[in-house]
């Protein structure tokens, strides 16, 4: 068992493992392995990331994690023209990691992680009226999926890595 939770160690750090849909005992260990404690875990999401579709452009950008914090920002434009913005960040806290969402530049909204994995991070906020839960994960594809739920409605938004 042991070798099968390092294999499954090596494998989500990027090592080559080979596909774990062929490897049962890797992708049983990788479903066993502990949320994200720190914010240094969820290197993945840094970079550029855009998806076009027809003339809307979104796009997220997140900047490494340095001293228990990645800075992150969002853009849509619609045509030439920007129609929403948000400043993102995610910290570590003593109680756990926390996903602070300023939409427009307005008063913060704080997200507390629930669940995740290697590539994967859920926070959530039921208190809130919308969204309640924000969820990234990084597909085996390499674009960066975030789903963000709520009350009757769930958005899901793909990036393509620029940078």
């Amino acid at each position: 068992m042991i070798a099968r939770l390092l294999a499954a160690a090596a494998c989500a750090v990027g090592a080559s493992c080979g596909d774990s849909q062929s490897r049962p005992e890797v992708a049983l260990a990788l479903e066993h392995v502990a949320p994200p404690r720190f914010v240094a875990q969820l290197a993945w999401m840094t970079g550029d990331w855009r998806s076009i579709e027809g003339d809307t452009l979104q796009e997220e950008r997140w900047g490494e994690p340095l001293g228990g914090l990645m800075i992150g920002t969002g853009r849509t434009l619609i045509g030439s023209r920007a129609r929403f913005f948000e400043y993102l960040r995610i910290e570590d806290r003593p109680d756990g990691l926390v996903y602070v969402a300023s939409p427009l530049g307005r008063d913060s909204t704080d997200f507390t992680l629930t669940d995740g994995g290697p590539r994967r991070a859920r926070f959530e906020n039921p208190t809130h009226d919308w969204p309640t839960a924000i969820e990234y994960e990084l597909r085996d594809d390499g674009r960066l999926t975030a789903r963000v739920a709520g009350p009757g409605k769930t958005e899901e938004y793909v990036w393509d890595r620029v940078r």
